[in-house]
């Protein structure tokens, strides 16, 4: 899977993208976003680009850019400003020691981006007390 990808390159979700680049160019950016659907239809890589443009470092019609350093630290999964989730091996779940990590996180501010990106993937295999844990602070 590519990873430095644009949001031009995204298929099929018109709409979704339409909503995020409207988020993006006024600035009203939302505390949590739920990307549901099949597997195999952009959730991860729609998620990844939308972070890549929030903290993109070049003029705001070419976000993101694939570039500047933000854009290549979220495409190698090495920005200190996004987190990723996701069980440890197939079959595992997400503990609810992974969420309170995350929570306890999600207090910092941003090390080097704009804004802090935590992306779940995976998020169905959470156990019940750390969706009941992710819940509350998203509450």
């Amino acid at each position: 899977m590519r990873w430095n990808v644009s949001f031009k390159d995204i298929k099929g979700q018109d709409r979704a993208l339409s909503f995020l680049r409207g988020s993006l160019s006024t600035g009203r950016i939302g505390h949590a976003y739920i990307f549901h659907g099949p597997g195999g239809v952009g959730k991860k890589l729609t998620a990844l680009n939308f972070a890549k443009a929030a903290n993109c470092l070049a003029e705001e019609a070419a976000r993101p850019c694939e570039a500047c350093a933000s854009c290549k630290k979220i495409a190698s999964f090495n920005h200190p400003d996004l987190s990723i989730l996701m069980p440890e091996k197939e079959g595992a779940s997400i503990k609810i020691e992974a969420i309170r990590g995350l929570i306890k996180d999600i207090g910092l501010k941003p090390y080097e981006g704009r804004k802090k990106f935590y992306i779940i993937d995976g998020a169905q295999f959470m156990t019940e007390e750390a969706a009941n844990a992710l819940l509350k602070t998203l509450e």
